[in-house]
């Protein structure tokens, strides 16, 4: 996160907190898909199945901070989070002048080049936006949450679709068989 610019950092939070692909992340709209007082995020799914999520108070926040007092249009605009990059100021701070790609306002379409910049620097090339809602899926399972829960949140029609998201890490397994399993190899011999 500290590798991007600002105005990418709430993206990349919403598509880890909510499991949506990155087309719906990236088109959000504030009248069309925030649900506020229901506090659910309403999207069109593969193969244009409608499909709800529910907002943790964390991503309910973050977006009530993204959205401020607008009440529609994109969720998502050059110039949020205090970014001063150069699609969202109009004065290159260096030199004085415009900026040419000055964009402030305007809905970001695409993360692209903030993200792979950034999964250049931590040093994860082959990190990809879907593997944030593989991460979700994953963070889900090891906290113990129902598979059918965690499908219905990343809104799979298949199980086994869901099955593929989880990966439970090694030390995940270890926890777990030292929790379950218990050889009793360090008791004392008589």
């Amino acid at each position: 996160m500290a590798e991007m610019v600002p105005h990418a950092r709430p993206v990349v939070l919403t598509a880890v907190m909510s499991g949506l692909r990155k087309e719906n992340v990236m088109q959000l709209d504030i009248r069309d898909n925030i649900l506020w007082n229901e506090r659910q995020i309403r999207v069109k799914q593969k193969g244009d199945k409608d499909h709800l999520i529910g907002m943790s108070d964390d991503l309910y926040k973050l977006l009530r901070d993204v959205c401020g007092e607008r009440t529609r249009g994109p969720v998502f605009v050059f110039g949020i989070n205090g970014c001063d990059c150069k699609y969202c100021t109009p004065v290159n701070k260096r030199t004085g002048k415009p900026h040419k790609k000055y964009k402030a306002g305007e809905r970001i379409t695409s993360i692209r080049t903030t993200f792979e910049t950034a999964r250049e620097r931590i040093g994860r090339p082959d990190l990809r936006f879907h593997d944030l809602r593989h991460t979700l899926g994953t963070w889900l399972n090891s906290r113990g949450i129902d598979i059918n829960v965690i499908k219905d949140v990343l809104g799979h029609r298949d199980i086994a679709t869901t099955q593929r998201y989880l990966h439970v890490g090694v030390d995940v397994g270890r926890k777990a068989l030292d929790d379950k399993l218990n050889f009793n190899l360090s008791a004392p011999r008589e």
